[in-house]
């Protein structure tokens, strides 16, 4: 899985000389490392993430507006999706129009065997929910967009794109945080009481799996934040400190 990282690196910083299908398929590997379950290969994809956000930056930030587009949706926040795995990134619906935009631009055996490639790439890269998640992968790239960095401005300066995603986030964290049910109650329940808990809480699985990575995303999004040198001048700044402040100011779920 891991590769000469440094050749790689190398290859994303030759700009110009790539084209963007080729600059392209290095952003969807590194994105792959970092959505893997092995932490020793994690620290090898965000020096080649910041390689391209320096070259090539508008084939790059589509794709991570989409993995965090994805990681809201498969938490079940704001609406679509599923919750858990869900697809590699960039092998979902947009695939094969971006397959059939390259077409033009691309000698025709390159085209396809760019699309063969792409299909392969999305197979391998959508491994069973059990193992991995697209929480995973998205809490690994918000760290790297946290970080001094060409893709650290580039988040800054699109932060437009990231916003509605927080937004959506922050909301639903308050939401689970206002119905919280004290843990200190002395009522005792029942029979009956506790065979509808049981139910309530083999069916509510999923959802805490769901609120679970919620969670780290949310700390992710704040590592973030707390990071920009003016957090004032983004997108609905009034929104994002009014949002902060109630969240600091109440006990996660």
């Amino acid at each position: 899985l891991v590769l000469d990282a440094e050749a790689l690196t190398r290859l994303a910083t030759s700009g110009g000389a790539m084209p963007p299908h080729a600059t392209r398929a290095l952003a969807y590997y590194s994105l792959g490392v970092l959505r893997i379950r092995f932490a020793r290969a994690w620290a090898h994809a965000p020096p080649l993430l910041q390689a391209i956000a320096r070259s090539q930056p508008t084939t790059l930030w589509p794709l991570v507006v989409d993995a965090v587009a994805s990681a809201r949706r498969s938490l079940g926040i704001g609406g679509g999706g599923e919750q858990g795995g869900g697809g590699a990134v960039g092998g979902g619906a947009d695939a094969p129009e971006y397959a059939a935009a390259e077409e033009g631009s691309v000698p025709e055996g390159v085209a396809a065997l760019w699309a063969e490639v792409q299909s392969a790439w999305a197979e391998v890269t959508s491994p069973p929910a059990v193992e991995t998640e697209v929480s995973h992968l998205a809490t690994q790239l918000l760290k790297t967009l946290a970080a001094s960095g060409p893709l650290h401005g580039l988040a800054v300066r699109h932060a437009g794109d990231l916003m509605p995603h927080w937004h959506e986030l922050a909301r639903d964290q308050l939401r689970l945080a206002a119905v919280d049910v004290p843990a200190d109650s002395d009522a005792i329940p029942d029979a009956d009481a506790d065979a509808e808990a049981d139910a309530e809480a083999a069916a509510s699985s999923t959802s805490r799996r769901a609120a679970s990575g919620g969670k780290k995303l949310l700390a992710e999004w704040l590592r973030f934040f707390a990071a920009v040198e003016a957090p004032r001048r983004l997108p609905s700044a009034d929104a994002l400190y009014g949002e902060a402040s109630a969240l600091v100011g109440h006990p996660l779920p």
